[in-house]
């Protein structure tokens, strides 16, 4: 299930769903074997984390989602779209002026560590939320992630 593809009134169970499945997970797929099909499980426990917290931004939750997002930004320093959700959930809780600062942050990062810069939704997440116009959330370009 994808968040952002929902039918209106269904995000709700597949939140449900996705926070079911996701707490049947216990750590990362066969720690001590690492290979690519580890690595591509793990990736797919990640993206399913980002639906779920997608969908429960979508049903106004930002408030409650601050400090799991906090984690797993410090856990995955990279990863724009845990960053913007963070961002997302911020702003929806009246924290603007910490959602600007999470985005210099990751600005700040990207550029000294990949010399690169946050894509244009990101940028324009951060215009938003500067203009305080941040109602929903911004969503994630197919194939925009950055890890370690």
């Amino acid at each position: 299930m994808r968040a952002q593809d929902a039918r209106p009134g269904a995000v709700a169970p597949g939140a449900a769903r996705l926070r079911r499945a996701l707490a049947r997970w216990c750590g990362p797929a066969l720690a001590d074997l690492r290979n690519h099909s580890c690595s591509r499980l793990e990736e797919a426990r990640v993206q399913a984390l980002e639906e779920r917290v997608a969908a429960d931004l979508d049903l106004g939750r930002g408030a409650d989602l601050v400090g799991e997002l906090t984690e797993l930004v410090t856990e995955h320093p990279l990863r724009e779209r845990f960053r913007a959700q963070l961002m997302t959930a911020l702003a929806q809780s009246g924290r603007l002026a910490e959602a600007s600062s999470a985005y210099s942050e990751f600005r700040t990062t990207l550029v000294r560590e990949l010399g690169v810069e946050p894509s244009p939704g990101l940028r324009a997440l951060h215009t938003s939320i500067l203009r305080g116009e941040v109602a929903g959330w911004w969503v994630q370009p197919a194939t925009r992630s950055l890890s370690r």
